[in-house]
């Protein structure tokens, strides 16, 4: 009846080891981080602007065009161009969580500076 106390201690003390060693083992699982929809927003206007895309489409205030050449499908966009005259040319969303990029260009040719900016919202 000893021996029998003995293997049911062992076995018991084999499962607390095994069960330790697969808490330990096994990764705890992490939420993602959100991503920072502001560095998302100011990524795709700089890159309407190493595409070229950017300044000619501001010089002319043609929002429209600009806003189709933004390919993100995963947030509503739209896009506002403004001149430092306070004329602005788009629309502004009406929604509760915007993100919002700004991109301060000089002009296409001559110097006539514009503010783009970039509105994404779920």
């Amino acid at each position: 009846m000893k021996g029998y106390w003995h293997l049911v201690d062992a076995v018991l003390a084999s499962l607390i080891l095994v069960g330790f060693m697969a808490v330990i083992a096994n990764p705890s699982i992490s939420v993602p981080e959100p991503e920072n929809m502001n560095e998302v927003a100011y990524e795709l206007l700089k890159g309407l602007d190493d595409q070229g895309y950017l300044r000619p489409y501001s010089a002319a205030h043609d929002y429209s065009g600009l806003d189709s050449r933004i390919r993100f499908y995963s947030h509503n966009h739209s896009v506002q161009i403004c001149d430092f005259g306070g004329s602005c040319y788009g629309s502004r969303p009406s929604e509760r969580n915007v993100w919002v990029a700004t991109r301060v260009l000089s002009g296409d040719s001559v110097y006539q500076p514009m503010v783009v900016r970039l509105y994404l919202w779920e």
